[in-house]
């Protein structure tokens, strides 16, 4: 849940940079983005807490042993008692999906725009960069969690019984999206890659100058 709304807010911001850079960059500040971070934070904690208050007579659910007792997480085939964590999950889920595959289209489409004004090998490798991150961004949040979702929809509108081997692989996926995202923002931006770069240059290096001897300024005796 907190990967998805990080990513969204990232697709966000990048797309209000794209669209309003100097209205952006005069107004956003760091205690907008603390003040995002904490209220993120704890918004899921408090939607992930429900399920633990015993309110399942209310459709808030509870935690259950699913999957021959391989995962702890609510079961959908109890319509009754996740009716309504249940359209609280699978909106939310399409709300933030919807919200990062919108940002980077729209980013696509001035990458676009700007790289076929721009004829120029500068313009099209710049073109040829937008595409290649908005195709990993919105390709890896579509094949993570698009399973999910239609497990979770199909387990709780039909009431079937999916194979256990299915709902583990398609739970694993999701959480498979938070240690691949690190991987590509970092792959597709210049600037984060120059800093691994320089951390690791230091991490390395660093520890080899600390073994040479100090020099001292003693005269050497005939």
């Amino acid at each position: 849940m907190i990967s998805l709304a990080a990513t969204a807010a990232i697709s966000i911001d990048r797309c209000c940079v794209v669209i309003c850079p100097y209205y952006y960059s005069a107004n956003m500040k760091t205690k907008y983005v603390i003040i995002f971070i904490v209220s993120t934070w704890l918004c899921m904690a408090m939607i992930a807490s429900l399920p633990l208050l015993g309110l399942q007579h209310y459709g808030l659910g509870e935690y259950t042993h699913i999957a021959n007792n391989l995962q702890c997480w609510l079961n959908f085939n109890d319509r009754q008692s996740t009716r309504v964590i249940f359209f609280m999950a699978f909106s939310y889920v399409l709300l933030t999906i919807s919200a990062t595959v919108i940002s980077y289209l729209i980013i696509f489409y001035v990458a676009w725009h700007k790289g076929i004004a721009d004829t120029s090998v500068v313009g099209y490798i710049s073109l040829r960069r937008s595409i290649r991150t908005t195709a990993l961004i919105i390709g890896s949040n579509v094949a993570c969690f698009i399973p999910a979702l239609v497990a979770l929809s199909t387990s709780y509108f039909t009431q079937m019984e999916l194979p256990t081997s299915l709902i583990i692989a398609s739970y694993l996926l999701t959480y498979f999206n938070s240690a691949v995202n690190p991987i590509i923002y970092a792959s597709t931006n210049s600037i984060i890659r120059r800093r691994i770069k320089r951390h690791c240059y230091y991490y390395y290096t660093l520890p080899s100058l600390r073994k040479v001897a100090p020099y001292t300024n003693t005269a050497i005796r005939p």
